[in-house]
């Protein structure tokens, strides 16, 4: 199994963490004003990327329907079921 891309893509991510703490100053730790900031930055992450153009670069040749269908419930995809027992 060729961890390699998986492997650089964790030491990127690992990157931009710690520029974002080193960015931080003393007032935003203490004021715990650096949540916030993280919170704003994941949003606009997440706005950026929950998006159809960006599902279908991720996804191309139809794989998009896999996907959908991966996280859809109501789909017809087969869920497992659960038991609970009395």
């Amino acid at each position: 199994m060729n961890t390699g891309p998986i492997k650089a893509q964790v030491s990127q991510e690992l990157e931009k963490a710690k520029k974002f703490a080193r960015q931080l100053d003393s007032d935003e730790v203490k004021s715990r004003q650096w949540f916030i900031t993280l919170l704003k930055r994941v949003v606009e992450v997440y706005n950026r990327n929950a998006r159809a153009e960006y599902f279908q670069q991720k996804y191309p040749g139809g794989q998009l329907i896999a996907v959908g269908f991966a996280f859809c419930p109501h789909c017809g995809a087969e869920q497992p079921t659960t038991t609970t027992e009395a």
